[in-house]
């Protein structure tokens, strides 16, 4: 299998989130959101 994981970008809409992190960075559940785009492909 083969995926490209898209994972660029600030995310200004989400500054009091991110805390200057990138999007895919961002936490939920203690988890970053780029453990769930990860764990969907295995």
């Amino acid at each position: 299998m083969k995926a490209m994981i898209i994972a660029a970008g600030i995310g200004r809409r989400l500054a009091d989130y991110s805390k200057g992190k990138p999007k895919t960075l961002i936490e939920i559940s203690g988890k970053p959101i780029l453990d769930y785009i990860l764990s969907s492909l295995i």
